[in-house]
């Protein structure tokens, strides 16, 4: 009889190897938006929780022995190596461009991160929670036109559980991460290096978008999304909010922005907007000017669940932000 794997006491949902990047032997500076302040802490003790991805009723569904932690492990693996070596690389002026299987995994490693957070739970609940408000609202206007109805009358709240299934489901379903990987794979990337001496910030929900969305993108998110639902059915109030969830998912801005370290920021542009972007992509840039430093961080400060990390002390700007 096998024994039953322990379960993971103190999940992250940013890995320990990427937040080294920004530490000093182990350590950063935290900066809390909640509370204002900063101080230094150990990078296990940051961007994790407990049982944080455990849920009532989901060894129903995975069965005993299943562990949502060994599924990030492959993926943190690859995506530390890429980042580390890019890194070194672009730091001893020997990097030329981003191979193609780095690259991919990456991707993969990007897309999982995406998935993972706590600020991504807390979307995926809010959008739960809308989407369940307006079918509702749509059902009783349908089978109850005389009834007056006020959008202000229904509140929908979605629980800890209903948001800890949903995030299950989207880490865990492999076409789901297939498809934010090769939407981010499939952009201009382009790897900017901070050479003015200040630090770039990342934060408990590090990939972060900036800019406006286009028709083609919604239009593209919105197929993408309606296909991978039709897999699932349509038992189950969540079936029938997944394309809708999906959709606001998939529909990404011009920009993504992921800190590689404090000295390199890798920015993902719309392919299709940055049309000119074909000869600059996977390769690198300096960056001396003050002012796309702070509009980088300011990005990581302003899309943060709660926190912001740096290797060094200095979060003036993250005050004057939250205030």
């Amino acid at each position: 009889m096998s024994k039953r794997k322990p379960r993971v006491k103190k999940s992250h949902y940013v890995p320990q190897a990427y937040l080294r990047q920004f530490a000093n032997d182990e350590r950063l500076y935290v900066f809390d938006k909640a509370q204002r302040r900063y101080y230094g802490s150990h990078i296990k003790d940051v961007c994790s929780e407990r049982d944080f991805y455990e849920c009532e009723g989901l060894e129903d569904v995975t069965g005993p022995d299943y562990r949502v932690e060994d599924l990030f492990h492959g993926f943190e693996d690859a995506g530390a190596r890429v980042i580390r070596d890019t890194v070194e690389a672009i730091r001893q002026g020997a990097f030329t461009e981003l191979p193609k299987s780095q690259r991919l995994d990456l991707a993969l490693f990007l897309a999982m991160q995406h998935l993972r957070t706590k600020r991504m739970r807390e979307v995926a609940g809010q959008l739960m929670e809308s989407i369940s408000k307006e079918s509702f609202l749509a059902h009783i206007r349908r089978t109850q036109p005389d009834l007056p109805m006020e959008d202000s009358w229904i509140s929908i709240s979605a629980d800890e559980r209903a948001r800890t299934a949903a995030q299950f489901w989207l880490v865990s379903d492999e076409d789901v991460r297939v498809v934010v990987a090769g939407m981010l794979n499939h952009r201009v990337w382009l790897l900017v290096h901070n050479e003015t001496g200040n630090p770039f910030y990342t934060s408990d929900h590090p990939l972060a978008e900036h800019g406006e969305f286009g028709p083609a993108v919604e239009s593209t998110a919105t197929s993408m999304a309606q296909t991978l639902a039709e897999k699932f059915g349509e038992a189950g109030l969540f079936r029938k909010i997944l394309p809708s969830l999906l959709a606001n998912l998939f529909a990404m801005p011009l920009r993504v922005v992921f800190p590689l370290s404090p000295d390199v920021v890798l920015v993902m542009l719309d392919r299709q907007r940055y049309s000119g972007g074909a000869s600059i992509d996977g390769q690198m840039q300096p960056m001396m000017d003050a002012r796309d430093l702070e509009f980088y961080n300011s990005l990581q400060v302003m899309q943060a669940y709660r926190q912001v990390y740096s290797k060094d002390p200095d979060f003036a700007l993250a005050l004057r932000l939250v205030q």
